[in-house]
């Protein structure tokens, strides 16, 4: 991330807005797979903030990149479940 004028800070905020109000949209609209979905990548960033590692396999960004693709297949499913709902109809 760019470094300089907390820009850092500034990012992690961001991003960490952006699954909250995701997981507050699910659950606002009854999505609970969608909340599930915004949990995985919220907790994907949690131990990337944390700087979590399990040395010789896995870094902290390695465990951003696997849960922000776990929770993109999940809200994956929501969009193709939808798509199929509105060829039936």
């Amino acid at each position: 991330m760019v470094v300089g004028f907390e820009f850092v800070i500034f990012g992690q905020l961001m991003a960490f807005l952006s699954v909250f109000l995701v997981a507050i949209s699910s659950l606002k609209n009854k999505r609970i797979d969608g909340f599930l979905g915004a949990l995985v990548m919220a907790t994907g960033f949690l131990l990337f903030t944390m700087e979590y590692a399990i040395p010789g396999y896995l870094q902290p960004g390695d465990f951003l990149h696997i849960f922000t693709a776990v929770g993109l297949v999940v809200f994956g499913q929501i969009h193709f479940s939808l798509e199929r709902l509105k060829e039936e109809y």
